[in-house]
């Protein structure tokens, strides 16, 4: 019987005890007694805090990644995205360099706070400058959501793949 076989006649508090085990690092893995990475419990977290946070859904407005799957001409080099919840809209411009993806982001109007995008399971953060911009670098590429958080009101973005 393999693992996979083993998990399915498992109950549900059964899993639940698993999960929260890992989630403490108290759990044995495929019988080591290794820890759960750091990173592991990092996204774990993240990721709960993202599904519960009392945030607005933004709505995505414009995706020129769109153009191009309809044909037409050229290559971007930079794709853009425009989401809007709340009264604020928030640009991407998502470039693919050497050193992965840079994100370079705009708040209308601006607002300080924290921009997090989860990429490829990984949570990357930073600040929301005076002018509303706020740029993250060396981003991995996969389905991204994310999240930007203000002194009174907190947006998700949807996924959307970069």
């Amino acid at each position: 019987m393999s693992d996979s076989d083993e998990l399915m006649n498992v109950s549900d508090d059964a899993l639940l005890d698993v999960l929260r085990a890992a989630l403490v690092g108290t759990v044995e893995l495929h019988h080591d007694t290794d820890r759960v990475p750091d990173a592991v419990i990092d996204g774990a977290v993240w990721v709960h805090d993202w599904v519960t946070a009392d945030a607005d859904l933004a709505e995505l407005l414009n995706d020129s990644a769109g153009l191009h799957s309809l044909g037409v001409r050229g290559v971007a080099s930079t794709r853009t995205c425009t989401f809007q919840s709340a009264g604020y809209e928030c640009e991407l411009e998502v470039t693919i360099t050497s050193d992965g993806v840079t994100v370079v982001g705009q708040l209308i109007p601006a607002a300080p706070g924290t921009v997090t995008l989860l990429v490829a399971g990984r949570h990357h953060t930073t600040q929301i400058d005076e002018t509303g911009t706020f740029v993250l670098s060396r981003l991995g590429r996969g389905t991204a959501i994310g999240l930007v958080v203000l002194s009174e009101h907190s947006i998700r973005f949807p996924e959307f793949v970069i």
